[in-house]
C-alpha cells in the first residue's frame, strides 16, 4: 500500500476530501457559536479549501516545487488552525504550568 504510487495518491486524495468535508461540517455547526469559535472554524474551513486546491494544482502541473512547498507549508498552517479551533472550542483545556515546589 505504501510503495504503490497510485495507492498513495488515492489515499491522500480520499483523506483530503474527508478532511474538507469534516471542516466544512464543523464550520456549519459553528455558525451559532460565539464569534471566537466561528472565526476559528472559518479559518480552518478556508485553509482546508486552499490546501485541497493547492494539492490539486500540485498534481495537475506535475509537482512544481514552488506549489509543492507552499502545499507543505500550508499543511502546517492548517495544523495550527486546527489546534486553535480545538482550544477555542474548549475541547481541550490549556496546559497550566506551575513552578515545582
Amino acid at each position: 500500500l505504501f510503495s504503490d504510487p497510485v495507492a498513495i495518491h488515492w489515499v491522500h486524495r480520499t483523506l483530503a476530501w474527508l478532511v474538507l468535508g469534516a471542516f466544512g461540517w464543523l464550520w456549519w455547526r459553528a455558525r451559532r457559536e460565539p464569534p471566537y469559535i466561528r472565526k476559528a472554524a472559518l479559518a480552518t474551513a478556508i485553509t482546508t479549501s486552499v490546501q485541497v486546491g493547492l494539492g490539486a494544482l500540485t498534481v495537475v502541473y506535475y509537482v512544481p516545487i514552488s506549489v509543492a512547498v507552499i502545499h507543505q507549508q500550508l499543511a502546517l498552517v492548517l495544523l495550527c488552525a486546527t489546534f486553535c479551533l480545538i482550544f477555542r472550542a474548549g475541547a481541550v483545556a490549556p496546559l497550566r504550568l506551575t513552578a515545582a515546589a
